[in-house]
């Protein structure tokens, strides 16, 4: 699965619109709007940022293949 789907299917589940993110990472809508709709648009530092802004970290592994696989993981607030 591609970052960008990551994404989408966090923001899905937890019912968070492009705005609202966008307004949470401090950028227009309409950039977010652009890296979310292109292959080559989103920096792994937008990325990160967007993970944060939704309460998720990265978690990056190795793959079977031997290339590196990007999953997302639920924040570690503490509560345990």
């Amino acid at each position: 699965m591609q970052p960008t789907e990551i994404l989408k299917e966090i923001m899905k589940k937890s019912g968070t619109s492009q705005r609202t993110l966008a307004r949470r990472m401090g950028i227009p809508p309409q950039t977010l709007n652009g890296r979310l709709n292109s292959k080559n648009g989103m920096t792994i530092d937008c990325y990160v940022a967007a993970l944060d802004a939704l309460g998720y970290d990265m978690k990056i592994v190795p793959a079977a293949d031997a290339r590196a696989e990007f999953t997302a993981v639920p924040k570690d607030r503490g509560d345990a």
